[in-house]
């Protein structure tokens, strides 16, 4: 089972688990797993980036009867500068779920000038944090997906997916780069043909 399918299913069972990074402190507060939005705005202010879907998920009850769940997901991210790692935070309905620290931050003026650097992306890694690197985008696209997988017998897991495409024009003598996110998880980069005069 992949980790995808595997994250969904937990959601049914209602005891979703991450591999989450110990609290971290945001000035003087700290900022733990099962913290509110509200109570990581109070504590952290605005994050620098953030991105949200939402996920619907149907599970059978009883012979005849399913129910419909909509989970609210929300992914923020804050920037801490050079000194500090940044902090991805993950949300389920407005609660943490996940914290995961990654690398070293970024000066203000740094932010976005990585572009076509494809070592500073990875797969899996969030909007947010492909923005700081490569900055925005020329052009976005999404398209809403519906998936059906079965768990067993008796239980079928139906899931919204969100295909994003975002391309990078980087100027007549670089490729253009197309990035894929399913869910706000950088899935694939591909390279095109030689970018356009601005």
């Amino acid at each position: 089972m992949t980790r995808k399918i595997f994250i969904f299913t937990l959601i049914l069972l209602g005891t979703l688990e991450y591999c989450s990074a110990a609290p971290f402190n945001c000035g003087k507060h700290s900022v733990a797993i099962g913290d509110t939005t509200y109570d990581v705005l109070m504590k952290c202010e605005q994050p620098g980036w953030m991105t949200h879907n939402k996920v619907e998920v149907i599970e059978k009850i009883t012979h005849g009867d399913w129910k419909k769940v909509t989970l609210n997901r929300e992914t923020w991210l804050y920037n801490f500068g050079p000194n500090r790692f940044m902090k991805e935070l993950n949300f389920i309905n407005d609660k943490l779920v996940e914290i995961k620290e990654l690398g070293y931050g970024y000066l203000e003026k740094e932010i976005g000038n990585f572009g076509n650097v494809e070592n500073k992306l990875y797969i899996q890694m969030s909007k947010p944090e492909v923005l700081i690197h490569w900055g925005d985008p020329d052009y976005t696209t999404d398209i809403a997906e519906e998936r059906l997988h079965r768990t067993n017998t008796n239980r079928y897991l139906k899931y919204n997916v969100t295909i994003s495409k975002w391309i990078y024009n980087f100027g007549p003598n670089r490729f253009i780069k197309t990035l894929f996110f399913e869910n706000d998880r950088l899935i694939k980069i591909e390279s095109g043909k030689y970018g356009y005069d601005k």
